[in-house]
């Protein structure tokens, strides 16, 4: 099976390919989870999310925090470009943030 199935990945377009893993795991019973009403369902769902995003911000502040820590606390020169770094710009090219 893996050489047949190796076979038929190796050169395939992105629509074989779909078909071939499809055809893998494929379950003949499509459940949807336990659940009331589809409409407690779909709240469910949602706050998983919810939850998944939260959880995905707060382990980035944590990292945020944890690499600011670690930078050198000496103050550090500001790096003054030199008059040949400035060029005119047009006032649409002005980007305000």
């Amino acid at each position: 099976k893996i050489a047949y199935y190796g076979a038929a990945l190796e050169n395939a377009d992105a629509k074989t390919t779909f078909q071939v893993l499809h055809s893998l795991t494929k379950s003949s019973d499509r459940k949807l989870p336990d659940h009331e009403n589809d409409e407690s369902m779909c709240h469910e769902f949602a706050e998983f999310f919810k939850e998944r995003v939260h959880k995905i911000i707060d382990v980035t502040r944590a990292r945020v925090v944890t690499e600011s820590v670690e930078m050198p606390l000496e103050p550090v020169a500001p790096q003054v470009p030199a008059a040949a770094d400035h060029y005119p710009v047009h006032t649409n090219q002005v980007l305000f943030t």
